[in-house]
């Protein structure tokens, strides 16, 4: 039989400290568990010893057959009961002093005289009280009631006497916090295990987890990428047209890529004329209107001519660069185009000589079957 010793150690009092420290004692020996132990496997201990690690590796909680749950309470005598008392007791010492003391029976009716007068007394009383009203208020009691209702004890620490009547007022005000004080307890200790199973159920780090941060990744089109934002400024720079090296963009078509470079071919005829077309110009109105307009003409011809030349010059050069990068991807694609058809006739060709092999395989042992078949008919001729 096991023996268990509770020791309650009081950390800080704030009142009620017999009640507090009742309903700690109960609460552990509710979560308390002892291990397994059967009588027979202790009889049986030298013999089958592996049987008995596994029982005692059991923990089972204890049966208890009371509960006992202690109600604390002060009280106080009331003022109108107060004031009643002491006017009650002016007037009982006036009238003994009055009365003659050698007359019989004057002690037993001054002794009954105060017993009703504390009967009709009033108080008031405090359930759960806590330091400050333990000192202020001269009266404490003690009363202890099972999980059922069932009275254990009743202890009347301080204070003026009470009547049955006021006893009775505070067993009925501790059976009726009795449920509630007791749906508390059980629920502090199905908690209790609750969170001791989680902590077995994960690693030793699960007691010192937090509550996870919900982060929320803003939309795709908030955030351009850099490929994109390059791409666009490369083609706001090369006039509509943007550039193929490190832009992921798709591959054009064959007559797209026709299309764009019979636009560029005429874009360039077009240009040298364009500039030629003013010079001549000039020349006519010169010979028209004399020498010196002729000469003026001309020379606003000329720095026309030579300010549109870069101009041309810079979109020519632009124009076969893009017509250079056209090409090279083209035959890139060939390339790749090429590459990709070796790979599926070689696949071809090594599938065909795979199956090559294992036809002649199969003839040879066919050849081989029938020629051992001919043997055996032979022989058995």
């Amino acid at each position: 039989a096991w023996q268990l010793s509770a020791l309650v150690t009081i950390v800080a009092e704030d009142g009620n400290a017999v009640a507090a420290a009742a309903a700690a004692l109960l609460l552990s020996l509710l979560s308390f568990k002892l291990q397994k132990v059967d009588a027979a496997a202790l009889d049986q201990q030298q013999q089958q010893q592996q049987q008995q690690l596994l029982l005692q590796q059991q923990l089972m909680p204890l049966c208890l057959l009371y509960k006992p749950l202690a109600f604390s309470f002060a009280y106080a005598a009331g003022t109108d009961a107060a004031a009643a008392a002491a006017a009650a007791d002016g007037a009982a010492a006036d009238s003994a002093a009055a009365m003659d003391l050698d007359a019989p029976g004057g002690t037993d009716q001054q002794q009954q005289q105060q017993q009703q007068q504390q009967q009709q007394q009033q108080f008031c009383f405090v359930a759960d009280p806590t330091a400050l009203e333990e000192a202020i208020l001269p009266g404490r009691v003690v009363v202890c009631l099972g999980e059922t209702g069932e009275l254990h004890f009743m202890q009347k620490l301080a204070g003026p006497p009470l009547s049955p009547q006021d006893l009775q007022q505070i067993l009925d005000a501790a059976v009726e916090g009795l449920p509630e004080t007791f749906a508390l307890l059980h629920k502090a200790v199905a908690d209790h295990q609750a969170k001791l199973e989680q902590i077995r159920r994960l690693n030793a780090r699960s007691r010192y987890l937090e509550a996870p941060i919900e982060l929320e990744v803003p939309p795709a089109h908030t955030l351009p990428l850099p490929a994109a934002a390059a791409a666009a400024a490369a083609a706001a720079d090369l006039g509509g047209k943007p550039i193929v090296e490190g832009v992921d963009f798709l591959q054009p078509a064959k007559a797209q890529l026709q299309q764009q470079q019979a636009e560029a071919n005429a874009r360039a005829a077009a240009a040298p004329a364009a500039a030629t077309a003013p010079g001549a110009a000039a020349a006519v109105a010169a010979s028209a209107a004399g020498g010196a307009a002729a000469a003026a003409a001309a020379a606003a011809a000329g720095i026309a001519a030579a300010e549109d030349a870069p101009a041309t010059r810079g979109t020519d050069a632009r124009q076969q660069q893009q017509q250079q990068q056209l090409n090279g991807e083209q035959q890139h694609s060939l390339r790749e185009q090429q590459q990709q058809l070796l790979k599926q006739q070689q696949q071809q060709q090594q599938q065909q000589r795979q199956q090559q092999q294992s036809d002649e395989e199969e003839d040879g042992f066919a050849s081989a079957a029938t020629a051992r078949m001919k043997k055996g008919k032979r022989a058995r001729v």
